[in-house]
C-alpha cells in the first residue's frame, strides 16, 4: 500500500510542477533569444551571462545562431 501511495504522490507532485517548469523553460528561452538578438543590457544581460554553464560555447552557439539568420534572410531575400 505504501508503494502505491508513493505512485499517487509522484503523479501529483508531476501535475503540480509541469506547469511550473514549463514556465521557467519558457522564461530562458525567451532570455536566451533576447541575448541572442542582443536585446539584453545592464543587469539583465550582466545576470544572463552569469548564468551561463559556459560562456564561450554560448557565445559560439550565438555566433552561429546569427550566421544562420543572415544567411537564411539573403536566401529568401534573393527569391523575392
Amino acid at each position: 500500500m505504501l508503494h502505491r501511495h508513493g505512485d499517487v504522490a509522484s503523479v501529483y507532485a508531476r501535475k503540480k510542477l509541469q506547469p511550473l517548469l514549463k514556465d521557467v523553460y519558457e522564461s530562458i528561452e525567451e532570455k536566451w533569444t533576447a541575448w541572442v538578438d542582443g536585446q539584453l543590457s545592464g543587469r539583465e544581460l550582466f545576470e544572463f551571462e552569469a548564468s551561463l554553464p559556459d560562456k564561450a560555447a554560448a557565445e559560439a552557439e550565438r555566433t552561429g545562431a546569427l550566421k544562420l539568420g543572415e544567411l537564411l534572410e539573403a536566401e529568401l531575400s534573393a527569391r523575392h
